[in-house]
């Protein structure tokens, strides 16, 4: 995926089975505020709304850290 992606790029992967309807309930917000976060590139979102939206797309989020000295953590 590009740096420049954005959350709803994330939704469509889901081949518009999932709408914003069903993320916002799934997040407890209105749909603007998805529409808003949707918007977003992924770089932009904090990473609790990003794995959120995740989240009510039916996803995970693992987050992968690498360490100057090469060591690598996994989160998620």
């Amino acid at each position: 995926m590009e740096r420049d992606a954005a959350l709803v790029d994330l939704r469509k992967m889901t081949g518009g089975a999932i709408k914003q309807a069903v993320v916002a309930h799934q997040m407890a917000i209105n749909e603007s505020a998805v529409s808003k976060l949707e918007r977003k590139r992924l770089v932009d979102a904090s990473v609790s709304k990003v794995k959120q939206y995740i989240e009510a797309i039916g996803g995970e989020l693992e987050i992968t850290i690498k360490m100057p000295d090469g060591q690598m953590l996994q989160i998620g």
